[in-house]
């Protein structure tokens, strides 16, 4: 069951996350993204988001991960028990025991991240991406600092990972500026699908 709520965890989150996502059109009216024939914070569409998505939102983005992460804190002194390792194996097993909440950080971050995303999604995106970039950069820096892997391969790879994607956004931004030549995006384009492939 555990390992079941973790799979459908990021699909809740962005389902619900999807009912917050307007933006305006001609007549000054938010209309959901997903669906311009509904008209936002009005009528069911504010049942919805506040009676339904909301507390989807709280419960399942929020309230599980935090209930692994209040069972592992509790547990800490168990973990290495055969009983941890059948629940909860799949969330520390791997993490050196000072980090044996690190992959909840990391569920967190991605709920924060899909909520900066849609959030922000009334500025352009530019603005956009430069808050993507500066939210992975702050998220390597703290894995840096930590080192929450046994193995030094792994966090190596969580890093450059970070990295990449921090890179990706950043070589998007030259990509769409209008600044640059076609033959400039053209280098940017080929450097970006070079340096994804490699990783």
């Amino acid at each position: 069951l555990t390992i079941a709520l973790f799979l459908m965890h990021p699909l809740i989150v962005k389902r619900s996350l999807s009912m917050f996502s307007c933006r305006n059109t001609g007549d000054k009216h938010p209309y959901l993204r997903s669906d311009h024939s509904v008209e936002c914070w009005v009528g069911e569409h504010h049942s919805w988001a506040f009676g339904f998505a909301l507390p989807c939102l709280i419960i399942w983005g929020l309230g599980i991960p935090g209930f692994w992460l209040w069972r592992i804190v509790m547990n800490r002194s168990q973990l290495h028990k055969l009983e941890s390792k059948i629940r909860y194996g799949f969330l520390f097993t791997g993490y050196k025991e000072a980090s044996s909440f690190w992959e909840i950080s990391i569920v967190y971050r991605k709920v924060a991240l899909a909520a900066l995303v849609v959030f922000s999604a009334q500025w352009n995106i530019q603005v956009q991406a430069l808050i993507g970039v500066g939210f992975i950069l702050i998220s390597l820096y703290v894995h840096e600092v930590q080192q929450p892997f046994e193995r030094k391969q792994f966090n190596k790879l969580e890093s450059l990972s970070l990295a990449v994607v921090a890179c990706t956004l950043y070589g998007g931004l030259l990509y769409i500026s209008e600044s640059l030549s076609t033959s400039s995006k053209v280098v940017v384009f080929v450097v970006l699908l070079l340096f994804n492939f490699a990783f």
